[in-house]
């Protein structure tokens, strides 16, 4: 007796492709909308119903949520901070290719945070996440070669990742780089150069670079001297916390130097406030 292969029609065949097709196109976007979801109710504080998300897409094995929810036990929101279940998520996820986990891991491995500190291991997962684009691990990447952690110290080489982030508007890349210009690490000494980036930081809202820019107003460093605008550059770094922004203020209220009237109240205020915020460091 022969056996008889059957075929299905072409129209079944077509069919078929076409399921596979919406399915491939139609999950992530199914999976995308859960992500956002989560991070709305995250960022709204409504850390039980986030959790949830996280913690079910992460066990499925989504990349993007096992992110998410290690994100989630490192900061402790919502219930009881766990940085070693922390870096075990952001590891899985770091192992699919999540540029996001993988610089988080990096900074686990950095800072001993749920891990054993490994300086090495920090600079394979910076690197892993700065070859996919991500700033953040660009400018860590940077940090690392210009302070010599866990590599030998090379400044061209963090003036490179410095800049990769800076370009696409990372504030404390832009930051750094300011400050490589302005010393000539890894790059000609440019002081005008090392403002514009300094600037560009700053009107981001990066408090160290709202410092730097106003000192360099105060002093005519790379810009045309401009009291006034160095004291609203202070003021904005000492409303962001800065601590060195704040006493510089509390000396211009009570020597009136930057163009402002003397004020005893203030400046009295603002000596309190950086004392107060210096002894919250140690």
């Amino acid at each position: 007796m022969k056996t008889v292969i059957r075929f299905l029609p072409d129209r079944f065949f077509v069919q078929g492709i076409f399921l596979v097709a919406i399915f491939a196109f139609v999950l992530p976007l199914v999976y995308a909308g859960t992500v956002d979801e989560a991070w709305r109710l995250y960022r709204q504080g409504e850390y039980g119903k986030a959790y949830m998300i996280f913690k079910e897409g992460a066990e499925k094995g989504d990349p993007a949520l096992q992110y998410g929810y290690g994100v989630f036990l490192a900061e402790g929101k919502g219930g009881k901070r766990n940085e070693t279940e922390a870096a075990m998520w952001f590891r899985k996820a770091a192992d699919q290719g999540n540029a996001e986990a993988q610089n988080s891991l990096g900074d686990m491995y950095d800072q001993s945070r749920g891990v054993k500190q490994d300086l090495g291991h920090a600079i394979v997962w910076y690197q892993k996440a700065a070859d996919q684009g991500y700033a953040p691990a660009q400018n860590n990447l940077g940090r690392m070669y210009e302070n010599s952690r866990g590599t030998r110290r090379d400044y061209a080489m963090a003036v490179y990742n410095y800049i990769n982030a800076a370009r696409q508007d990372y504030p404390a890349a832009q930051y750094h780089l300011g400050l490589m210009y302005a010393r000539g690490w890894g790059v000609q000494q440019d002081v005008p150069r090392a403002a514009e980036w300094v600037r560009k930081s700053a009107q981001q809202g990066y408090a160290e670079a709202m410092y730097i820019l106003a000192q360099m107003l105060e002093n005519g460093h790379g810009v045309t001297k401009n009291p006034r605008e160095a004291f609203a550059w202070y003021k904005k770094a000492a409303d962001a916390g800065q601590d060195r922004a704040m006493e510089r203020l509390a000396h211009a209220y009570t020597t009136g130097d930057l163009g402002e009237t003397k004020n005893m109240t203030l400046a009295q205020s603002w000596y309190e406030k950086t004392r107060a915020v210096r002894k919250q460091k140690r």
